[in-house]
């Protein structure tokens, strides 16, 4: 009787096996959870940046009254004819945005901008608040926020 032999013919590898396939899944949902959160802050922070670019010209012009006149300007709700500090035409001064619903000027020289369109948990509706300080130089500003979002928080650090 003749012997029978197996003769091993390696074949070649066609296609991922499942483990590697799982390992490559389980590295993209790591990178997608550090990306994901990071990537929010970063659409956040963009609006907020918008916000500032609307507040820094009503800064300016608290700033201005205040050098000129030496007290803040009265109290002035958004859509009031705000020209007697500089901004806007008579008969009310569009200062609202995709992202600004409102602005109001305090008594005191706060500014109050209440958010709106930015999409993000507990922001919209929320109102930061830039409090003026004189100083022997120059017209300081804190800026605060009704916003418990660490997001805001951070970009607030940054606003002057």
């Amino acid at each position: 009787m003749k012997a029978f032999t197996l003769k091993h013919r390696p074949q070649l590898q066609r296609g991922f096996t499942l483990i590697e396939l799982m390992i490559v899944v389980a590295i993209i949902g790591i990178l997608a959870s550090v990306a994901i959160p990071q990537y929010s802050k970063y659409l956040i922070n963009a609006k907020l940046a918008k916000v500032a670019s609307v507040a820094s010209p009503i800064k300016l012009a608290i700033s201005h009254y205040y050098q000129v006149n030496g007290k803040y300007p009265p109290a002035l709700a958004s859509g009031a004819d705000w020209t007697e500090i500089g901004i806007g035409q008579a008969g009310g001064a569009n200062v609202t945005t995709r992202e600004v619903q409102r602005v109001d000027i305090l008594a005191n020289g706060v500014i109050e901008l209440t958010l709106q369109d930015i999409k993000a948990n507990d922001i919209d509706g929320k109102i930061i608040s830039l409090t003026p300080t004189v100083g022997d130089v120059a017209m300081t500003w804190e800026a605060n926020s009704t916003s418990t979002d660490l997001a805001v928080a951070d970009a607030l650090k940054n606003w002057k």
